[in-house]
This record gives structure tokens, sequence and C-alpha cells, in this order.
């Protein structure tokens, strides 16, 4: 893994004067080898996380130094990463609408391109639970919400599993989308919330959307017994409180 350099640096957590500063003060080799080398964010990172410097900042909604090196180092605004992961994705996935904008309006980048997962910008919006990004990309830049990546993940599925109530029903209501697809390996979107332990998506998709307690997954596992491999105990109880060890309903409740 690279190790960041000054330049990424000052384009994660610095400003345009920094990085006109360090273009001034460094050699002219290593900014030419800094400006296309990616870094990873951290050992923690999903494979998208990996960053030039152009690519850092539009993750970080440094949209001045953006349009700066854009203009200045002719930094192609579309290029994607290792990963095919694109600036576009990268400004949606940090949550940063006014830099998603910029790129789609006067970059002209691809709002409906797809990384190494087949993964949108919209799958990223959904997944860190950015709503308004979410809802531009769909009503102005007419994203299908409906799209799955190569595991079968819908932008819905990121909702669910990343623990985002509000993100969730909104695709649901105003987009149609279909509660009962799962992912690969049969999770459905109550999996998911066990596995991460979103209590109110898993309230949410039992009280509102009648989610089903007794699907098995292709491990044959019910979201409850999900729950319980993942130690997440305010879902096991409240599982618990609503359903018996078979989880079967009872009298409009699950007893």
């Amino acid at each position: 893994m690279a190790k960041y350099s000054r330049l990424h640096i000052d384009c994660r957590f610095g400003d345009l004067a920094d990085v006109k500063q360090t273009l001034l003060e460094c050699n002219p080799d290593d900014i030419t080898q800094w400006l296309t080398t990616e870094c990873e964010v951290s050992s923690n990172a999903p494979d998208t996380g990996s960053f030039t410097p152009f690519q850092m900042a539009c993750w970080c909604g440094q949209l001045e130094i953006v349009k700066w090196l854009a203009a200045e180092r002719k930094i192609d605004p579309n290029l994607p990463n290792k990963h095919r992961t694109t600036p576009l994705h990268m400004a949606c996935w940090g949550g940063h609408l006014e830099t998603a904008k910029w790129l789609v309006e006067e970059c002209k980048a691809d709002p409906m391109a797809k990384d190494l997962d087949d993964d949108t910008p919209l799958h990223l919006a959904c997944w860190y639970g950015h709503l308004e990004l979410a809802k531009w990309l769909v009503a102005e830049c007419h994203v299908d919400p409906h799209s799955a990546n190569i595991d079968s993940l819908s932008p819905f599925l990121f909702a669910c599993w990343g623990g985002y109530a509000t993100m969730a029903k909104w695709l649901l209501d105003d987009c149609k989308v279909d509660l009962n697809i799962p992912a690969a390996g049969r999770d459905t979107p109550l999996h998911l919330a066990c596995s991460k332990g979103h209590l109110q998506v898993v309230m949410w998709l039992v009280t509102e959307c009648d989610a089903d307690l007794n699907l098995l997954n292709d491990d044959g596992l019910t979201p409850l017994q999900v729950a319980c491999e993942a130690n997440h105990v305010e879902v096991i109880k409240w599982l618990v409180d609503q359903c018996d060890v078979t989880c079967s309903r009872k009298k409009g409740r699950f007893e």
C-alpha cells in the first residue's frame, strides 16, 4: 500500500493554499508521481478506497481544490482508480452533493458508471446514508434505484445494511423498489440489518414492512440467528420479544 504523500494530505485535510504551497516547494518529479499515485484511505476501507490526490479531494468535498486541479494541472475529472471507482463515486461516498453536481454538470461524469463490483454512485450514497444526494441522483440524473451489483445488492439493501431507515423508506415508498429481492446468499434486508445490529431498521422492516422472520439464508440462518452470531444484544432482545423459538406468527404478532 502506497503511503500518503504531502499532496494527498493537503487534499484531504488542507485547503487550496496548502496544495499550491506544496506544488511550489516540492520536486516536480515527485509531484508528477504523487498526482497519479493511489493511496488507501485506511486498512478498514472498502475496496473502492484507493485515491489519487484529486480523487481524495472529491471524497472529502474539497471542491475548490477539485476545480483547481482539473483546470491548472489538467487532471481528468472522470479518471477512475484501479477498482474502476470514479471521482463521482467518491464524491457520493463522501456525501458531497455540490462536488457531485459539478462533476456531472461541468465534467459530464457518468452517474450510471459502475465500479468493479458493479456499484453505481447511488449504491455508495445509499450505503453511507446520504439521502439528499441519493434523491438528486434518482430525480436529476435518472440513476436506476433498482440496479443490483455483482452480489445482488441493490441501493435498498445497502441502505438496510448501512442502518439508514429513512433512506430505505424513501427507496421503498418513492422509488417503488422490491422489498423481497434478496442479496447473494439469500440474505434479505432483515438479515443484513440484523448482521450489523441496526435496531431501527429491524423494527421498521418487521412492524411496517411485515418482513418474514422465518426466512433462511444460504447458511440456513434466520435473521434472529444472524443477530445472535454477531452478538447484537439489543436486536436479539427485541426480536425475541416479537417471536417464539421458531419465530412463528400468532395472533397478529410474533409470540
